[in-house]
């Protein structure tokens, strides 16, 4: 056992109730954001404008670029301090400074796409992921010693940070010579390592292994391990769905992000 999922000495911060409570209200948050992003989406339509604004997307994908090029670096380390490939002095901060600050970045992107919906392809997804991934932070963000245990799941946004980095600069790439396609195709086998690594390997393990044994309480249990199954789940209808759109013709282009469509 990693000495990090040890029971803790005393009880868990949070009673039992929060958790229910904190579900109620995370499902009607995921209700109202995919009303509301799919509403927005559709009233664009009806307007005949285009589902993405070029301009406030960029603008997102930038700051999506910067933040998590920062939050990356400080996860991937956490990751091999858990399977003890990396000593714990070595991590750039320590696991509260890490998770308040995912946590910190979570919320001011699920704020700016509800102000600006049409900054990314799919709203409605994006706001329903960032309601879920705030109701799996909420347990380590009140107890740190589970900070790096958690961040075997955030780590999932490497993908997000090499495929938006994908739409940001493919354009580019693939006019810049041989050199550039190359570059190109590395970004995409990028991808798709981090793909069978973290979605198809570590998550699985994390959901059998890791959250059964970090001594929560019930209610905490249930709704972590719960989660993490959907995600799970998600996972693998998104290895297939990424499979059918590469094996179709008509719909060559990037793969589908961890949100289940262009990225984000």
């Amino acid at each position: 056992m990693h000495d990090c999922l040890a029971p803790p000495c005393d009880a868990p911060l949070t009673p039992d109730w929060v958790a229910p409570l904190t579900s109620l209200l995370g499902a009607a948050l995921c209700v109202l954001g995919w009303r509301h992003g799919q509403g927005c989406r559709f009233a664009r339509k009806r307007a005949g404008l285009p589902g993405v604004d070029p301009l406030k997307m960029r603008r997102h994908d930038a700051f999506n670029l910067l933040a998590l090029a920062l939050l990356v670096a400080m996860n991937i380390p956490m990751v091999g301090s858990f399977f003890g490939l990396l000593p714990r002095s070595s991590l750039p901060v320590s696991g509260a400074t890490f998770i308040q600050l995912f946590f910190g970045y979570v919320t001011l992107d699920l704020l700016w796409v509800w102000a600006e919906p049409e900054a990314v392809p799919q709203p409605a997804v994006v706001l329903v992921h960032h309601v879920v991934t705030l109701l799996l932070t909420r347990v380590p963000l009140l107890e740190p010693r589970l900070a790096v245990p958690s961040s075997c799941l955030s780590v999932v946004e490497l993908e997000t940070l090499l495929l938006v980095g994908q739409r940001h600069w493919a354009p580019w790439l693939l006019n810049s010579g041989p050199a550039g396609a190359a570059a190109a195709r590395c970004l995409n086998l990028a991808y798709w390592l981090s793909f069978f690594a973290i979605r198809l390997a570590l998550h699985p393990y994390v959901a059998m292994f890791v959250i059964p044994n970090l001594g929560l309480g019930f209610a905490d249990a249930v709704l972590s391990q719960t989660l993490t199954v959907v995600l799970v789940l998600f996972n693998l209808a998104l290895f297939a769905k990424n499979v059918q759109t590469a094996l179709a013709p008509a719909k060559a282009g990037v793969p589908l992000s961890p949100r289940g469509q262009a990225p984000c």
